[in-house]
């Protein structure tokens, strides 16, 4: 009742500050609690819910202020890509240097510390059977894991038959294997812009062109972007993040999600999706659009997740929905991939079914949050006003936008100081996101990360 109480008064609020009822500040949390008849925590959850929307922010012994706020212009048309060169010195310099505080990385289940109960995991999942040699290799993955799999997201309501799910050795094999599963591998294929490095990094190497269809603040428009360049190049396959999108943070809501997957149906469009829902932290779990596509019977979507963001990332394991793909992605699979480690499934499968992977992701929820806040409050005191910032719901990251200084400045500027970002570039092909950057806050919270989050402030 407690939970229901603090979220009917933060729904309450939002639509009031949205309404202009609030304009400046908030009343204090005692007088909330007071003319709302509701316990001051009721009032504090409620705050720091409308916070973590981005409506609110906390100033010391001041109070809770509105947030005046502005959407990110991330273009307006559709643009093709002829794929040429790379240049990746400046990501793997961030990524792989000990001596950098990496707020580039995107590693969220690194918040936490699963080294003893996937050690103890380890030791009872060995099976001294997995090195002898069979006839039968089951290129989908182990029945065992895939019907672990099934009855975890059931319990999410997410009903999805132990068919339709493969077992990946991580979202880079699944994601290779999808591109060839819709016929995109050495073709065109349409993606959201800005789109996470992750598919960045993959489509540039393996497809010939790329369409990026950039981000709109009414998704109605970016819908129809998709469908004139649909329309203009023919593209078969479409990737996108609906949920807490690397590097924006962006959740597409129920009825865009609906519409979306409407529109892949009716042009024959296969969806591949990147699910990072299981890393909220707001009050509820976006739905996945593998978990709405049994309203649109005709849809083809490729689904993937990984435990790299949720339990390790020394786990190479993932698994791919699929829908009305199923054949041509084990097909796929099968011609390009090995089949994932059996020991890292065994250690898996008992980890979900202990019921461990469920407290798990609890745990790192929390802790997402418990990060989220603690920089919240250090952009609160450090960033300068003229900075866009655009807050998040989940996910690893957020985003940020300046017209005073460009990403790759910043980017030189911090390297120095031994700090690594994201610079807007690695998120597009071309340098339309220049004056945009990406930092992440899901790392081990210690001195040195919120010394480098306040010297990222300072850049500016």
């Amino acid at each position: 009742m407690s939970e229901y109480k603090y979220k009917s008064l933060q729904d309450t609020l939002e639509r009031n500050i949205k309404a202009g009822v609030f304009s400046h500040k908030l009343p204090s949390i005692r007088a909330m609690a007071k003319s709302q008849n509701v316990s001051m925590s009721t009032v504090q959850k409620a705050y720091e819910g409308l916070e973590l929307l981005g409506l609110i922010q906390a100033r010391p012994k001041q109070g809770y202020f509105i947030c005046e706020y502005s959407e990110l212009d991330y273009g307006s048309g559709y643009q093709r890509i002829v794929v040429d060169e790379l240049d990746e010195q400046q990501v793997l310099l961030t990524l792989n240097d000990e001596n950098l505080v990496p707020l580039s990385a995107t590693a969220p289940s690194s918040v936490l510390n699963n080294h003893v109960l996937l050690s103890k995991l380890h030791n009872k999942s060995f099976d001294k059977s997995m090195y002898q040699f069979r006839v039968k290799d089951d290129v989908q993955g182990g029945t065992q894991l895939r019907q672990t799999i099934s009855q975890f997201l059931w319990r999410q309501d997410h009903v999805i038959s132990p068919e339709n799910i493969h077992i990946i050795s991580g979202r880079r094999e699944g994601l290779v294997s999808a591109l060839t599963a819709s016929g995109a591998l050495g073709n065109t294929v349409a993606v959201e812009s800005p789109t996470s490095f992750y598919f960045q990094s993959v489509i540039t190497r393996l497809c010939k062109n790329i369409i990026e269809i950039p981000m709109q603040t009414r998704f109605i428009n970016e819908l129809q972007l998709l469908d004139q360049a649909h329309k203009a190049y023919g593209f078969s396959t479409y990737l996108v993040n609906p949920s807490f999108n690397d590097p924006t943070g962006r959740v597409l809501s129920y009825s865009d999600k609906c519409a979306l997957l409407a529109w892949a149906e009716q042009n024959a469009v296969t969806i591949i999706e990147y699910d990072r829902s299981e890393l909220y932290f707001g009050t509820n779990k976006p739905l996945s659009l593998a978990q709405l596509a049994s309203g649109f019977p005709k849809l083809s979507l490729i689904s993937i997740q990984d435990f790299f963001d949720t339990v390790s990332t020394r786990i190479c394991l993932g698994f791919a929905i699929c829908i009305n793909t199923g054949q041509v992605f084990a097909q796929a699979k099968h011609t390009l991939t090995e089949e994932p480690n059996l020991h890292t499934q065994n250690v898996v499968n008992e980890l979900i079914c202990s019921g461990n992977y469920e407290k798990l992701l609890c745990q790192l929820r929390n802790k997402l949050k418990e990060n989220y806040h603690c920089t919240l409050k250090i952009f609160e005191a450090n960033l300068p006003n003229y900075i866009t910032f655009l807050p998040v719901q989940g996910g690893p990251c957020c985003w940020f936008f300046t017209a005073e200084k460009s990403s790759s400045d910043i980017w030189r500027a911090l390297i120095k100081e031994g700090i690594a970002i994201a610079p807007g570039a690695m998120f597009g092909s071309n340098d339309k996101f220049e004056h945009y950057c990406r930092i992440s806050f899901a790392l081990p919270w210690n001195t040195d990360l919120a010394i480098a989050l306040k010297k990222f402030c300072q850049a500016y």
